[in-house]
């Protein structure tokens, strides 16, 4: 890998970082999200105005899709927002990432394409969705369904839910 990758990868992986804890800090809502997100959307919009030429040229399902994502990534920010507000950064932000994972793997297998998913693969969703599940527990014999029964471990599994719409629908 290039020095420039390596370190492009360093870079994000500090500002993502970094704007969840900042997202944390500031006492976070749904409002605060979408302000975020359109001030994004201000920051890149040159890039659509320098390519307009193709934006017709787009099928309607890539549009459809599009929408589709940005819904379910306003269920993630609400329940991100919800999480961080209601609990520690170092909980719900790993609940959130990992859950999805768990359940597009499932309904993957339960639609009968597990020979899209390797073993391998399925060994490493296994790995981080239990390291992120035993984070509410102080050990490992406190692994107990009391332990998530709370607003910060609920709001965390929202990410989830279009997760799992998403791979029923195929997309």
């Amino acid at each position: 890998m290039s020095l420039i990758a390596i370190l492009l990868i360093v870079a994000f992986a500090i500002l993502h970082a970094g704007w969840n804890l900042h997202s944390k800090s500031r006492n976070p809502s749904s409002a605060f999200f979408l302000i975020t997100t359109v001030a994004g959307l201000v920051i890149f919009s040159p890039f659509l105005v320098l390519h307009a030429r193709v934006l017709p040229l787009i099928p309607a399902r890539i549009w459809a899709l599009i929408a589709a994502t940005g819904f379910f990534m306003a269920v993630y920010y609400i329940g991100l927002a919800g999480a961080y507000r209601s609990g520690n950064l170092s909980i719900a932000y790993p609940l959130a990432r990992s859950s999805p994972l768990i359940v597009v793997a499932v309904v993957t297998l339960i639609l009968g394409r597990g020979d899209q998913v390797s073993y391998g693969c399925l060994a490493g969703i296994v790995m981080v969705a239990w390291g992120c599940f035993m984070l509410p527990a102080q050990r490992f014999t406190e692994f107990r369904a009391r332990n998530y029964w709370n607003a910060t471990c609920g709001l965390a599994l929202m990410p989830a839910i279009p997760g799992s719409e998403a791979a029923i629908a195929g997309w």
